[in-house]
């Protein structure tokens, strides 16, 4: 038999050199009780992911235009994550990060300003809106869970109050 190899035999051998959330085989993780869903809920997981999905796509095909897009035009920006992720920006953010993307001297005449502003109107504005929609999703099947696993609202605000930095969604307002 050949002794375990590649990134499964690392990860086993030595742990703590990966998340914790990667590892399966945790105790607190196998034995860790999934509640039952009704039909309906079940019917609503799955539309609320098929739309979180959908908003993700929208997401990412702006994006990878956006880039495409500058790229081509602006030849000599170096797009940058900030520029790869454009929808997190506003308006103003976007032209800043393009700006500090151009080389040193050179500024944006205010034709190319123009196209960068409504190339941002048209594409990244979308792919605001559709993370606005993406984390209306990702709340609705958050709090699905939390009534599945019956907690209460002080249990809730425990959880938000102790969640680690790298929580995907960001705590709920209020």
């Amino acid at each position: 038999m050949n002794a375990p190899t590649g990134w499964y035999f690392m990860f086993k051998k030595f742990p703590h050199k990966k998340d914790e959330a990667l590892a399966l085989d945790i105790p607190y993780v196998r034995n860790f009780p999934i509640p039952p869903l009704a039909d309906d809920q079940r019917d609503r997981v799955a539309e609320l992911v098929a739309l979180a999905k959908q908003s993700q796509d929208a997401i990412n095909r702006a994006e990878s235009s956006l880039a495409d897009w500058l790229q081509i035009e602006f030849s000599n920006v170096q797009v940058n994550t900030a520029l790869r992720q454009a929808s997190l920006l506003d308006s103003d953010g976007f032209i800043a990060a393009v700006r500090a993307a151009l080389p040193r001297r050179q500024s944006l005449t205010p034709t190319q300003l123009r196209q960068l502003r409504d190339a941002f109107a048209e594409t990244a504005e979308p792919a605001r809106t559709a993370r606005g929609e993406l984390l209306a999703h990702e709340r609705a099947l958050a709090a699905m869970v939390e009534r599945a696993y019956g907690l209460t609202e002080e249990e809730v605000a425990l959880m938000w109050r102790t969640a680690p930095p790298r929580m995907p969604l960001p705590p709920p307002l209020g």
